[in-house]
């Protein structure tokens, strides 16, 4: 046995004893100062034949199983497992761990710093943790791993719904804000340690720095070529080659006729990167290390791939063949004489699920001891970039044709060679079949969101394209970005000037990249100018020999939010007015919702465009536009700019399946009784925000769109703001295609998550956006439309109101609502684990009965009077209210059904039914005399949330009588 003790930054400490396969006890002891948030100890690896008790100062120790709100302790068969503990008790803690001869785990009692915890964590343990490779610097994500795995494996371990807020520790151990850790919890329960661990770093990057995680097993042959498949040729592995670089072996290429070639493919999900991760396109790396020993004549070549779901080809690199030129000297080779080959994919789009290696060498030397080597075969996938730069080149790669660019030649786009870049979007790329052809593009960074004050500090820039190389044809490229300020004067030039491209010796096309920074041009930057052309030496019958694809333009710093201080102040609020112009921001991300019930008929709502994500495109609005009392929404169909006749975009219909509204607007407000007690006049408004996804929305929407901002109520209170939408009430037009209108009004706060204004806006509306126009002219939106009403001369409760005062409340854009938004923007994949499954009820209007209800799936039973969360107040769940809403937490009893933690993919297609089950005839005789337990039973709709997303709608409306049924099949969306 051995361990270690230490003490960090703002009361960090930690004692760690690891087995090592000996038999004993070990005692190790941390001092505990006041003030430290929590404190947690785990059986880290293998637990069998590892013991531990952990003792407080007091003495108490902390060896049996226990749920409170302070203290957890999970055991096993050699006792707890894991232990957290709230604000733990100051002073000496002792962690004692007793193993067995075999036993090969590690025993870790931990507390989590008062100040900046996960970098403080870091600091500490990584000199202990992580000490590199071959004396290289240590790999962030290794050490991020060895970091939180206790952590990790107390959340793995920890019941479904224990008695202490998980989401209040994993603030205190990462020192992020409650809602965060909640959303973050809510991705990351329900795995084994290791998961919980990758899932964590998906979704947090506690260093600053990015966190790399190696996918590729047996990279340099400790393994033999387990992992590898042979495709021709002969390989082996060897000792001690490696050794300059770390590692122990690498693989020989053996002498042959040919070439020898071997591959092998990483499936990137059951490494433990969930599907909406990748979906995200993390960058990744596939790189191989190469020498030669000896006058050998080697030669190597590398194909990286990055394949579908179905194994489909999404990127395809090859390099050419390469000659590599033997070691210096005698002897093994020193760490300059290996040489490293790279392919960093990035910005490829979603679906990428597996990564395919291959690399091809040839190895003519006859002694054994000489010829070919490969060591440190590696494919590592970037976890949790602290910040993304947003990509400012509209249509970069030409999936949407020529828009967004202008210019002469003839341009036109190619599907298919876009794939051999690594760098960019799908497979698109821009061609020219004879030339010269020119096109550029200007970005006004104002519409892109950023500010004046930011610009002025001159952020780095960095811009850049891939060319072509075409097999038979040589080409000519040139690129030239210019930055420019308000005047249109020019800041800073980068011209790349002629660039021209040879054939290459492969059977396509092969991408080239030309990249600059810009830094140190001053203040004012505005606008940047996009300028590049494309000329083949020939023209070439049936092929476009220049292509170009991924130009790029981004902003390296992230621009910090805005101070609260300069806003806009208006006295009162303006009539409406009509739109006479939605082709120019911020009127074409305002789009008219047509929304279809799943009942029949029909009505009008409003929604806005947020900023895109490549192809995938995003609509804020209303909750109460997709589900109300009128039950749930089939379809909606979004037409950005709609202006009476006028549509200069096209629609687009979707389908419920790609929509998501807050749990707490269908059990809390929504049209149920206890929302209207709760706040009769203003009760709709409360969690009335929803997000539509679009992800193939038809060309020419605009990527931009409203930027999202979450105001103090210091900051709302008299803010001059902007209203736009589509009334449908009188004064306004009711018959004919809605028209756009917009007004000027001024913002007050109503309560933490709502605001008000007064403004002559009427039904239609609801959903649109409450915006703040900046200085910089950008647009920030604070809120949505929600309820809206209005007097029309008259006199109400003895007041005189003899002039129309209209007004509206809206939801507040909050930060819990910006991270539910941001959680919408992927929805649950089949493959991620389900740390919670929630039903809601909505009761018809029948008459009321206390009988209990069971909803099953896939032939498990859940007693609703056991799960009820919240909702309703009487016996067996109280369904005896009509048109009443009730939420029932099924997590704990799931994982009882399946104690591994299922899959989405365990429920999609499973059947369902909620059965009313009469209450025992003991029992009624008992109760008679107090309730009513005769009369039907009737279920308007049902839905089930997965992981705080709604998964599945069902609008039942059917009368229950005691023993009857309904049922269905779980699937994505509104069920027929």
């Amino acid at each position: 046995m051995n361990g270690f003790t230490l003490t960090g930054e703002a009361g960090f400490a930690c004692c760690r004893i690891d087995a090592d396969g000996t038999a004993g006890t070990l005692t190790g002891r941390i001092q505990v100062p006041a003030g430290t948030p929590l404190l947690y100890a785990a059986v880290t690896g293998p637990p069998a034949g590892v013991g531990i008790v952990l003792t407080g100062p007091g003495g108490a120790t902390y060896a049996t199983a226990t749920d409170t709100a302070d203290t957890l302790v999970v055991t096993g068969a050699d006792g707890p497992l894991a232990v957290l503990v709230n604000a733990p008790e100051p002073g000496p803690w002792t962690l004692g761990c007793t193993t067995t001869a075999n036993a090969a785990g590690c025993a870790t009692l931990t507390t989590a710093p008062r100040a900046d915890p996960a970098p403080a964590a870091l600091r500490a343990l990584g000199p202990h943790l992580a000490p590199g490779t071959g004396g290289g610097p240590p790999d962030q994500f290794e050490l991020f791993r060895a970091t939180f795995r206790p952590f990790a494996t107390v959340l793995a371990a920890a019941p479904a719904a224990p008695a202490m807020s998980l989401a209040a520790a994993t603030a205190a151990v990462f020192g992020i804000p409650a809602d965060a850790a909640t959303a973050l919890l809510g991705l990351v329960r329900g795995g084994n340690a290791e998961n919980v661990l990758i899932a964590l770093a998906q979704r947090f990057g506690a260093t600053g720095q990015n966190l790399l995680m190696e996918v590729l097993a047996n990279g340099s042959g400790e393994s033999g070529l387990n992992g590898w498949s042979v495709g021709a040729g002969s390989w082996r592995t060897t000792t001690g080659t490696a050794d300059a670089l770390g590692w122990t072996s690498a693989f020989a290429a053996d002498k042959v006729s040919g070439p020898c070639r071997k591959s092998a493919t990483v499936d990137l999900v059951a490494a433990g990167l969930t599907d909406g991760y990748l979906d995200t396109s993390p960058e990744i790396e596939v790189r191989d290390w190469v020498c030669a020993i000896g006058p050998s004549g080697s030669t190597y070549a590398l194909t990286a791939r990055l394949l579908g779901t179905a194994r489909d080809v999404l990127k395809e690199v090859r390099t050419t063949t390469m000659p590599v030129p033997p070691a210096a000297g005698d002897g093994l080779p020193g760490r300059t004489d290996w040489r490293q080959v790279l392919v960093s994919f990035r910005d490829y789009g979603p679906g990428v699920r597996y990564v395919q290696f291959e690399h091809t060498a040839s190895d003519p030397a006859v002694d054994a001891a000489k010829g070919f080597r490969i060591s440190g075969s590696s494919v590592r996938v970037l976890l949790s970039p602290g910040f993304r730069p947003a990509e400012l080149v509209a249509n970069p790669s030409g999936a949407d044709g020529q828009t967004g660019w202008t210019g002469t030649g003839a341009w036109t786009t190619e599907t298919g060679p876009g794939v051999a870049c690594p760098q960019s979007a799908g497979a698109t790329a821009f061609a020219v079949a004879s030339g010269p052809a020119v096109k550029r593009q200007r970005i006004d960074l104002a519409d892109a969101g950023y500010r004046p004050d930011f610009l002025d500090t001159a952020p780095l820039i960095q811009v850049g394209q891939w060319m072509a190389t075409d097999p038979e044809v040589i080409c000519t490229y040139t690129f030239k970005v210019v930055l420019r300020n308000g005047a249109g004067d020019a800041l800073a030039t980068v011209d790349s000037g002629p660039t021209v491209l040879n054939p290459a010796s492969l059977p396509g096309p092969a991408f080239l990249p030309y990249w600059a920074t810009i830094s140190g041009y001053g203040a004012g930057l505005r606008t940047i100018d996009v300028e590049h052309s494309a000329e083949p030496e020939r023209p070439v019958t049936g092929r476009n020999p220049a292509k170009i694809t991924g130009t790029s333009v981004r902003i390296l710093v992230q621009q910090p939010d805005p101070e609260p201080t300069p806003l806009l102040r208006r006295a009162a609020a303006a009539p409406p007015t009509a739109v006479p112009d939605t082709t120019v921001a911020p009127y074409k991300w305002v789009c008219l919702l047509q929304v279809t019930l799943a009942g029949g008929g029909s009505g009008v709502g409003t929604g806005w465009l947020i900023p895109a994500e490549g192809s995938r495109f995003y609509v804020m609005t209303a909750a109460h536009n997709l589900c109300s009392e009128l039950g749930w929404t089939r379809s909606i169909t979004i037409v950005p700019g709609a202006n009476g006749t006028t549509k200069p975009f096209a629609a687009h219909t979707v389908n419920l399946e790609d929509m998501d509204v807050p749990l707490d607007w269908l059990a809390d407000t929504q049209a149920s009784i206890r929302g209207i007690e709760r706040d009769y006049l203003f009760g709709q408004s409360v969690d009335d925000y929803a997000l539509i996804r679009v992800p193939n929305p038809p060309a020419g929407w605009d990527p931009g769109g409203f930027r999202l901002s979450a105001l103090d109520d210091k900051q709302m209170s008299n803010q001059a703001a902007r209203i736009t939408g589509y009334p449908r009430r009188p004064p306004y037009p009711t018959s004919g295609p809605p028209q756009m209108y917009a007004a000027d009004i001024t913002l007050s706060p109503y309560d933490e998550a709502r605001g008000s204004t007064e403004t002559d806006m009427r039904q239609g509306a609801s959903g649109g956006p409450i915006y703040v126009p900046l200085p910089s002219g950008a647009h920030r939106a604070v809120g949505i439309v929600s309820h809206l009403g209005y007097f029309e001369g008259t006199i109400v409760a003895g007041f005189d109101l003899s002039y129309d005062f209209s007004y509206i409340l809206f939801r507040r854009l909050t930060r819990p609502a910006l991270a539910a938004a941001d959680r919408w923007r992927r929805p649950v994949a089949d493959n991620d684990r389900v740390c919670k499954l929630q039903l809601v009820i909505k009761t018809g209007s029948t008459g009321p009965t206390l009988d209990n209800a069971v909803f099953a799936i896939d032939g498990h039973d859940y007693d609703l009077a056991t799960l009820w969360e919240r909702g309703a107040t009487h016996l067996f769940g109280g369904r005896n209210r009509p048109n009443d809403i009730n939420v029932y937490d099924l997590t704990p009893e799931l994982y009882r059904a399946h104690p591994g933690g299922p899959r989405l993919s365990d429920l999609l297609g499973t059947a369902w039914s909620l059965r009313r089950q009469a209450v025992p005839a003991s029992w009624s005789e008992w109760l008679v005399p107090y309730y009513w337990f005769s009369g039907p039973w009737s279920v308007d709709h049902l839905a089930l949330y997965v992981n705080d997303q709604l998964l599945y709608a069902r609008m039942v409306r059917k009368v229950l009588q005691p023993g009857d049924q309904a049922d269905g099949t779980i699937v994505r969306g509104l069920a027929p």
